[in-house]
């Protein structure tokens, strides 16, 4: 690869990895908001904190078995 290829490719595990993370703060923020929304049903915030966990599994496994790779075959 080239230099500018690997640049970009920086640039995109980076890009991937601030979305994961502001992915995480806005269902974070939307539970905050909808857990004093009395409309809500019971059973919604259940599904909340599953998107929440799914999130967390998936940042996890993209910080530390796909970006970290991917940058240490750069190096």
């Amino acid at each position: 690869m080239s230099e500018n290829q690997d640049e970009e490719l920086l640039l995109a595990i980076d890009k991937v990895q601030w979305a994961l993370g502001e992915s995480m703060f806005r269902a974070k923020k939307l539970k905050t908001l909808l857990a004093s929304n009395k409309k809500m049903s019971y059973g919604f915030d259940r599904v909340l904190n599953e998107l929440l966990m799914a999130l967390s599994q998936i940042t996890h496994l993209y910080r530390h078995n796909i970006a970290e790779r991917i940058k240490s075959l750069l190096q």
